[in-house]
């Protein structure tokens, strides 16, 4: 009995609020309208004609809002303007224009010579020694370490790796920096000695050089990829 009591009086609060609350759909408004205006033809039309007028005065007021503000922020510009010449003068103005001036051609230079800067770097980046007798590759650009090295006839780089070479058999050498184990390193083409590789180093402070090549300068090049592309 109590749930048959609880289901009516559900019943009850929802027919309630169905009067109180009514449902209205897009589909009933339409249908409405359209039952009004082939019932009111005329009312209908003059609905539309009022609509339009309406519009069209809302539209120009916008406008000459709009039209309004850009005076107003123009005269604004223009009064500040001339009240800061009168202040600074004219002489002060060509000084801010000549910064303003300075300061854009600045910013220009530096462009131009970071962009001189970024292209070199990619150019060296893409550089290559190769051998004097036969121009086969031996080492790039990137893993040279340092040029300030003495190698049998004068002048020598140090490079932390080197391409189409062949090891010699190692040997006990003295040179300027000490004694060290070494190993003469030729071109695979020619056959032609163009360094060494040290391979061990008595002396504690030469240990960086272990694993590392001495290319002498009269035996490379320097090329570039580009250059054959």
């Amino acid at each position: 009995m109590s749930l048959k009591f609880e289901n009516i009086q559900r019943e009850k609060v929802q027919a309630w609020a169905e009067k109180l609350i009514p449902q209205v759909h897009v589909d009933n408004l339409r249908e409405k309208y359209q039952a009004f205006g082939r019932d009111y033809p005329l009312t209908k039309l003059f609905l539309l004609i009022f609509a339009v007028f309406a519009t069209v005065p809302t539209l120009c007021f916008l406008f000459f809002a709009a039209l309004v503000t850009v005076f107003i922020f123009c005269g604004a510009f223009c009064i500040g303007l001339t009240i800061w010449l009168s202040v600074i003068g004219m002489a002060g103005f060509a000084l801010f224009a000549a910064l303003v001036v300075a300061i854009i051609a600045t910013c220009v230079v530096f462009f131009w010579m970071s962009l001189v800067v970024v292209v070199t770097k990619l150019y060296k980046a893409y550089a290559i020694y190769a051998c004097t007798t036969c121009h086969t590759h031996l080492a790039k650009h990137e893993d040279l370490m340092s040029k300030a090295f003495q190698g049998r006839h004068g002048r020598a780089f140090l490079f932390g790796s080197v391409e189409n070479i062949s090891l010699g058999p190692k040997e006990d050498r003295l040179l300027i920096t000490g004694l060290h184990s070494v190993k003469d390193i030729r071109c695979n083409v020619c056959a032609q000695v163009v360094g060494w590789k040290y391979v061990f180093a008595f002396e504690e402070a030469q240990k960086y050089k272990e694993g590392k090549y001495i290319v002498e300068r009269a035996m490379i090049t320097k090329e570039n990829q580009w250059d054959e592309a």
